[in-house]
């Protein structure tokens, strides 16, 4: 799998693992020190992650406020629920870098940004740094 573990220069990495539509999707993501990404929701799909590498820290958010905050290391597995959950995910640490591993059921192709005060900025369409080990940027490469 350590062929699977790419990452970008500018952002954390989504990559695709195994894509099954209509049923479930496989991503790895690699998140570089200190890296996030944007407060979002996962469209109706719900979310298994695992800690593969490093620690990540979870910030949940129902509605309008924050409904926990939470850090998990490395092998311990988290569940989000699709109903009326967003969620912003990190890299903690400023000198490590972190992997997870998601599990979406059913799969997505876009999902919901929020602000801070749970108000929706938008739509996005989700990409990928790789999909089944292939890199699809100039700019993916190996930290480990």
């Amino acid at each position: 799998m350590l062929s699977l573990f790419l990452f970008v220069i500018h952002s954390y990495s989504r990559n695709l693992i195994h894509d099954e539509p209509g049923k479930f999707r496989l991503i790895l993501i690699c998140w570089k020190p200190g890296h996030y990404n944007a407060i979002h929701d996962h469209n109706g799909s719900d979310c298994y992650f695992k800690v593969l590498q490093g620690r990540v820290r979870e910030i949940q958010f129902q509605k309008q406020s924050q409904k926990s905050d939470k850090e998990y290391d490395e092998g311990e597995v988290c569940y989000l629920e699709s109903l009326n959950l967003s969620h912003q995910m990190s890299n903690p640490d400023s000198e490590t870098i972190a992997v997870t591993l998601h599990l979406y059921i059913p799969p997505f192709d876009t999902c919901h940004i929020y602000d801070p005060n749970g108000q929706q900025i938008e739509e996005v369409v989700l990409s990928y740094a790789s999909e089944h080990g292939e890199p699809l940027y100039d700019d993916c490469h190996q930290l480990l």
